[in-house]
C-alpha cells in the first residue's frame, strides 16, 4: 500500500500518424507501409513498429483476400499463424533468457495487433471512411466485423489457443452468403 499510495498515472496523448511515420522511415521502413503502419497503430509506436517490422499487414491482407475463395481460406489461416509464429521466434530470439514464453506472449501480442489492423480497417469502412484491405465490404459488415473482432481479442487475452483465433478470424471475414 505504501508504494502504490506514492504511485501516479500519467496518460499520454496517442502520437500523430506523422510523428509516427516520420520515426519509422528513420528506421528504414518505405513510405506507403509506414503510413499504413501509423493508420493501423492508432497511436501506439510499438504497434506501428510490430505492423512495420514483422510483416502484419501482408499477414491481415492474406487473410482479408483469402475469405473470398473457399479453398484458400483454410491455407492462408495455416499461412497468417505460421508467419506469426515465425515472427515470434525471431523476436524472442533477440530479447535472450526465457525465449518459449516470450515466443507464446509473442505470438498472442502479434495476433492481437492483426486482429487491431482488421478493427480499424472495420471501424474505417463504419465511418464511411476507404478501406485499404477490406475494400470489398460494404458499411453494415464492417459494423458486425468490429463487434465480432472485440470479442476475438479477448478471446487472445483469455488464452484461446491462436489456431483457433486464426480460424475464427477468417471465418468471421468470410462475406455473408
Amino acid at each position: 500500500a505504501t508504494v502504490l499510495s506514492r504511485v501516479r498515472r500519467v496518460r499520454l496523448p496517442p502520437l500523430s500518424p506523422a510523428a509516427i511515420v516520420e520515426r519509422l522511415r528513420g528506421e528504414g521502413v518505405d513510405v506507403e507501409s509506414a503510413e499504413h503502419a501509423a493508420h493501423w497503430a492508432t497511436g501506439s509506436l510499438a504497434r506501428a513498429q510490430r505492423i512495420a517490422t514483422y510483416g502484419l499487414e501482408a499477414v491481415a491482407a492474406r487473410l482479408a483476400r483469402a475469405t473470398q475463395d473457399d479453398g484458400g481460406a483454410m491455407r492462408a489461416a495455416e499461412e497468417a499463424l505460421q508467419a506469426i509464429e515465425r515472427a515470434s521466434a525471431e523476436r524472442a530470439e533477440t530479447e535472450g533468457d526465457g525465449a518459449a514464453d516470450k515466443r507464446r506472449q509473442g505470438v498472442r501480442e502479434l495476433l492481437v495487433d492483426v486482429i487491431h489492423i482488421l478493427g480499424v480497417e472495420a471501424r474505417d469502412l463504419t465511418a464511411g471512411r476507404p478501406a485499404t484491405l477490406l475494400a470489398e465490404a460494404s458499411s453494415a459488415q464492417g459494423v458486425a466485423l468490429l463487434e465480432r473482432l472485440g470479442r476475438l481479442s479477448a478471446a487472445v487475452a483469455s488464452n484461446v489457443t491462436p489456431s483457433i483465433v486464426v480460424l475464427e478470424l477468417v471465418r468471421i471475414l468470410r462475406p455473408p452468403a
